[in-house]
């Protein structure tokens, strides 16, 4: 049976006049607002304190959701009993700020709890049960009181105006928009500008505005009649017939509930694999979520005015709900992923453009079913409150079992059916699950429709889903990059989807959530070096630490170097099935974890491990972290480097890589200056010779660290490991030394006045989605010079205690050449500057003559200039290896080629000649000379 407004109750809806209805409006648009910026800022606080794990998460949702349903289950009876009044909301909305300004220093002292009682590794329920017993202190009441003020305004509205469902799906409606508000302010202005904490106080500040504005409502005129309020609140129809269809009422809004936020949850690890998955890009998938769910609530009065509510209308909205989001899977398989390099580079396309495509793509595949999903809420409503429960009873009611629901869908999703169906499937479930219900409702409910209207409705319904779910074949999780790749392994787990890819050259390379590159075999060099490095910098290493697992390579390394006891932490669950695809560069490391009991692998947050472990390490090695990802840039917050300097043993040190390729200058400086302001000794290193993904090592430790060249020596010699540093290209003292670029001192001066990385200011990831794009230059463009004209000399550097000198001379000799090479690759890549390129490398060969890295170098810049026809640098090139007696023989070949190609003839054989005679066996050379001798 539709609402209908009654004579009497069309009068007293004049008593609240539009400017007081306009306030109530905004009182509920603001409270809404206060919510979400509590909720995110909450969310992101706890993560730091309970650790960011799937588990931990969805344990923090949890019970902050339930908190809302109960707070709306016990304030909706307590305002039927009490006279309508705003008192009840304004108490309310204080009771939030009081409880969100006291959950700071509350906050504060459960960490400090949390650290000395809780141990870093332990049962997943007994992880599960204090995560939500630390939660539910903290944030049980304040959603509580949360809870009760829709309930509070509708209730005040209704008494006034007596237009329950009207009113509802108005205040409803702008209390969601405001929420979607208060998300966008949170992410996009407020922490970047405020801080955690200072954010938490905006949010006090909005309960404020909240009250005034409600107060600002009081109706002008006579009250209206409690007759008449009476008479629409105790109306009936024959829905109220059983209680059985009161409770498949509750049943729809639990089902509802968890279907909407089962989507969501679906959803946003769908649009993750085609967006940046910045804060940004999660943050915008929750605000159009949030400003479909509200404006779907304000459809209700199109319906109320076509007197079109009822169970009919029910199974309307559930059915459609379903079949749109089948509709939604066919729509992401449309989409595909946005083409951002790893190196901080996407041409003309910058920021706001990608944000805004990330909003479009959204709205596309969520506005619709979500909409219906909004719509559900005041509809289902709507029905309890005709059966004769008061206005607050209603919504209460109604809300609490839409909570269950919505607290199930992430467990349920996130932790079942995902892992065990896939993303696609889990989708396709959601639909159907819909479309079912609202199947069920057509024929279950007191409805009055025919048998056979409901017949072909049903096939209809059916038909038309079939049909959506057939159309939905394509790939909802993305993984291939380029035609000729090969999708190796595959898997949605339960926090991320893991792709293992080889490219048509036969390099592999492990994906997470498609755009996520942690490494494969083609950047196994680099890897393995992480790994190695720090371990050759410590004297005698017998435990080491690593902070992320990816393929597993560097840590492979440490558990084949001998002697050392390996814990490996690593977030994403499942990982370690798809180390045996890359087993030829991480030193079968999925064996050693299986037979080795002094090899551990830990799925858990590296950050709350660090927190809350009670061992120590001679080594701890963090891994590349991507600086614009979610919750990653946490990895250089102080409190961060804090704990990892209170696990280091005596003597340790702590290695933490940085890719220049994909931090701008002032998140560099940032992050510099952090780890210059916790750890007493702090050297930065060059993990290997690169321009276009160039990396730094910041070593650091409590004392300052000491290396024995000849000690450093006999470790690159030992038999045990000698293959292992060999494929690393880690064999000789003078280039590992020799990559040092600057110690403490010259890096506090370097990054002076750089505001530090805290979890309160979390600059760096909120930063560095913008900065990536900022300006035409690469990062690794503008980085490389930095660094280069930063480094100081090595002889001078603290670590060498009573070394010989000629030992600090040999280094410093490789360091400079290692400058000079930089210069020269820069030059070369960044500028397209080849001759500049062939100086810097000459003169890097007469400071190290013996490299041959350095003529290999000049080789390649001779080769390519051959191939292009730039006959003045392949020669120049070749001019710059004769003039070394070592690669004399490699000058004059390259030079007889330049000849070759320049068709003179006689000078080339005299060249090749020559050539000839330093190296008789050189293929390439015969072939030279045979060449010669048939165009002769």
């Amino acid at each position: 049976m539709a609402e209908t407004v009654l004579p009497d109750e069309a009068r007293s809806g004049r008593v609240l006049a539009s400017h007081g209805m306009a306030m109530l409006c905004a009182a509920a648009f603001l409270s809404g607002a206060a919510a979400l910026v509590y909720e995110v800022t909450w969310v992101r606080k706890l993560g730091t304190l309970l650790g960011n794990t799937t588990y931990a998460v969805n344990v923090v949702l949890a019970v902050f959701f339930a908190g809302l349903g109960v707070g709306a289950w016990t304030f909706g009876r307590i305002v039927d009993r009490a006279r309508p009044t705003l008192l009840l909301f304004g108490l309310l909305e204080a009771s939030i700020a009081v409880s969100g300004l006291l959950f700071w220093p509350l906050s504060g002292v459960l960490d400090a709890l949390y650290v000395a009682l809780a141990p870093a590794e332990w049962p997943l329920g007994r992880s599960v049960a204090c995560h939500a017993l630390v939660t539910a202190l903290l944030l049980f009441v304040p959603a509580f009181f949360m809870g009760g003020t829709l309930p509070a305004l509708v209730r005040y509205a209704t008494a006034a105006r007596s237009r329950f469902t009207l009113d509802l799906g108005l205040l409803y409606g702008v209390n969601t928009i405001g929420g979607a508000l208060g998300a966008f302010l949170t992410v996009f202005v407020l922490i970047p500008r405020l801080g955690l904490v200072g954010t938490g106080i905006a949010a006090a500040c909005l309960n404020v505005a909240a009250i005034l504005a409600a107060l600002a409502s009081r109706p002008r005129g006579v009250p209206a009649t409690a007759a008449a309020t009476a008479r629409v609140e105790a109306a009936a129809s024959d829905w109220s017939a059983t209680g059985v269809h009161a409770r498949l009422v509750l049943a729809a809004a639990a089902w509802s509930g968890f279907l909407a936020v089962g989507l969501e949850v679906l959803w946003t690890r769908a649009l993750a694999m085609r967006f940046m998955s910045t804060v940004y890009s999660f943050a915008t998938i929750l605000v159009v979520f949030l400003v479909c769910l509200g404006l779907g609530s304000l459809i209700v009065k199109w319906l109320v005015r076509r007197e079109l509510l009822g169970g009919v209308a029910v199974a309307v909205v559930m059915t459609s709900a379903g079949i749109a989001g089948l509709a939604s899977v066919i729509l992401l398989t449309r989409l595909s992923a946005q083409s951002v390099g790893a190196s901080g580079a996407a041409g003309a396309v910058g920021i706001a453009a990608l944000q805004v495509r990330e909003f479009v793509q959204t709205l596309i595949v969520v506005a619709l079913p979500t909409l219906l999903f909004g719509l559900n809420f005041p509809v289902l409503c709507h029905l309890v409150h005709r059966r004769g429960f008061g206005t607050g009873r209603s919504i209460g009611t109604v809300f609490l079992a839409n909570t269950v629901g919505s607290v199930a869908a992430p467990l349920v999703f996130g932790f079942a059916l995902v892992p065990a169906w896939g993303l696609r499937t889990s989708l396709l479930a959601v639909g159907w699950g819909g479309v079912a219900f609202g199947l069920l409702f057509l024929w279950v409910a007191p409805i009055g429709l025919r048998v056979g209207t409901r017949a072909a409705a049903s096939a209809a319904s059916v038909l038309v889903a079939a049909v959506f779910t057939y159309a939905a074949g394509g790939e909802v999780g993305l993984w291939q990059e380029r035609p000729g790749d090969t999708l190796l392994y595959y898997r949605d787990g339960v926090s991320a989807s893991v792709a293992v890819v080889e490219s048509a050259e036969g390099g592999r390379v492990l994906k997470v959530d498609n755009t996520y590159h942690l490494g494969g075999t083609q950047q196994g060099f680099a890897q393995a070096r992480q790994g190695l490095i720090p371990l050759l910098l410590h004297d005698r290493p017998t435990r080491a630490l690593f902070i992320g697992l990816a393929t597993g390579t560097s840590a492979g390394q440490a558990a084949a170097y001998g002697g050392v006891a390996t814990d490996i932490l690593e977030i994403v669950p499942g990982l370690q099935a798809i180390l045996p695809w890359f087993a030829d560069v991480n030193a079968n490391l999925a064996d050693r974890i299986l037979g080795d009991e002094h090899v551990r692998l830990l799925e858990v947050d590296g950050r709350q491990f660090v927190r809350t472990t009670r061992a120590t390490y001679d080594v701890v090695v963090g891994d590349l972290f991507v600086p614009w990802r979610a919750g990653e840039g946490s990895m250089y917050a102080r409190e961060h480097l804090a704990a990892v300097r209170d696990v280091l043993s005596d003597g340790g040190l702590f290695c933490q890589w940085l890719p220049l390729y994909q931090l701008r200058a002032d998140e560099l400086r940032t992050i510099v200056a952090t780890f210059c302001d916790v750890f007493p000794s702090v050297a930065a290193v060059w993990l290997y010779l690169n321009v276009e993904q160039p990396v730094i090592g910041l070593v650091c430790s409590v004392e300052p660290t000491s290396i024995d060249p000849e000690r450093l020596r006999e470790r690159l010699a030992a038999p045990s490991r000698a293959a292992l540093l060999e494929r690393a290209g880690l064999t000789d003292v003078r280039t590992l030394l020799g990559s040092w670029i600057a110690g403490k001192e010259a890096l506090t001066d370097w990054a002076a006045g750089a505001p530090l990385e805290t979890h309160d200011r979390p600059r760096v990831e909120f930063a560095a989605p913008y900065s990536r794009f900022r300006g035409s230059a690469l990062p690794a463009a503008e980085n490389v010079p930095l660094l280069v004209d930063l480094t100081e000399p090595v002889s001078g550097a603290a670590f060498w205690g009573n070394a010989p000198a000629h030992e600090r001379v040999e280094a410093e000799r490789y360091q400079r050449s290692i400058g000079l090479f930089f210069r020269a690759r820069h030059a070369l890549v960044h500028a397209g500057d080849a001759p500049e390129a062939i100086r810097r490398l000459q003169a890097a060969m007469r400071e190290t003559p013996e490299w041959d890295w350095i003529a290999w170098n000049l080789e390649r810049i001779a080769q390519r200039a051959l191939q292009t026809g730039a006959h003045d640098i392949a020669l120049a090139a070749a001019q710059a290896l004769g003039e070394n007696p070592q690669f004399r023989f490699f000058g004059l070949y390259y030079a007889a080629l330049v000849n070759l190609q320049r068709n003179e003839l006689a000078a080339a054989r005299l060249l090749a000649e020559r050539a000839r005679a330093l190296d008789p066996e050189h293929a390439g050379c015969r072939a030279l000379l045979d060449e010669l001798a048939r165009r002769e």
